[in-house]
């Protein structure tokens, strides 16, 4: 594995941030978005999904009726061109509140170190 390969995970705004830097940072493999939107306070991530992350890849998590987000995943995920995976909670839950109870933390903890685990598997030196 490469000892300077990063990846990026931001929640809600944070998330459309990680996704913007890790389009912008060739260091980085992937990017997790927890809660992103199509546009939170001016931070447009989808031509970073689109083209930035297009050799790359990018995990993106919502829960299914916090509608912003959900829709938001929707269009990147249609849109992109690289790896990208979606995964919907059945909830509301939103941002950082995805590791606010044991359960909603121990679902999202394994999807994240999973989603790490991959990526992170085929880089060499």
């Amino acid at each position: 594995m490469l000892d300077n390969a990063i990846a990026i995970i931001g929640a809600s705004i944070g998330s459309n941030l990680a996704l913007v830097g890790c389009a912008q940072d060739e260091l980085c493999v992937t990017a997790i978005a927890l809660s992103p939107g199509l546009d939170y306070f001016g931070v447009k991530p989808q031509d970073s999904v689109v083209e930035g992350l297009a050799e790359r890849s990018a995990l993106l998590v919502a829960g299914q009726r916090d509608r912003a987000s959900a829709d938001a995943i929707r269009s990147m995920f249609v849109a992109a061109k690289g790896k990208v995976g979606a995964e919907m909670f059945a909830s509301g839950t939103h941002g950082t509140d995805f590791f606010g109870t044991a359960q909603n933390r121990e679902a999202t903890m394994g999807l994240i170190l999973t989603w790490l685990e991959q990526e992170f598997a085929g880089i060499e030196d």
